[in-house]
């Protein structure tokens, strides 16, 4: 199956939360986003990211009116969601094994794996099997499945310690 561009979900729980979006925003839909220190909006993740807070479920300029005016509709996963990725074209499927870690990387207007970055320190999502292929790669479309990592969802999979202010 073609998966389009972005991170398509595949499987797993997940929450739904209505979020503001930045007046800046420009992410598509699909595309991790980050929840903004200050202000609490949301923009797009970048390759600084540490976390995401999900994924986009609309484009950031399609919020609709009414009393959800300049929200969208964010799936927040958890360690468990699985969703479907694009891989750069030529990479050996030899290092898209099982349980390698990668960071993401932007490519056009969507994110998918970075195959060249799979530091432990930087990654933020783990390839998992597809079924019961034995694999994670799909090699007629170029698609991996992943799960985002627990600490790379904040502040709701996060580890981390967290106190809101009272």
């Amino acid at each position: 199956m073609a998966f389009p561009d972005g991170f398509t979900y595949v499987e797993g729980p997940y929450n739904i939360r209505w979020s503001t979006i930045s007046s800046v925003a420009t992410f598509r839909i699909r595309n991790p986003v980050v929840m903004e220190d200050v202000a609490r909006t949301l923009n797009e993740a970048d390759s600084g990211s540490t976390a995401i807070y999900g994924i986009a479920m609309s484009n950031a300029a399609d919020s609709i009116g009414g009393p959800l005016a300049g929200k969208i509709p964010v799936m927040v996963p958890t360690e468990q969601t699985v969703f479907a990725t694009k891989v750069q074209t030529g990479v050996a499927a030899a290092v898209l094994e099982l349980g390698t870690t990668f960071d993401l990387e932007k490519s056009g207007n969507f994110f998918r794996i970075d195959s060249d970055n799979n530091s432990t320190a930087s990654s933020r999502v783990v390839l998992v099997e597809r079924g019961t292929s034995g694999s994670a790669l799909d090699s007629a479309d170029s698609s991996v499945f992943v799960q985002f990592l627990k600490d790379a969802i904040f502040p709701f999979g996060s580890n981390a310690s967290l106190r809101l202010q009272d």
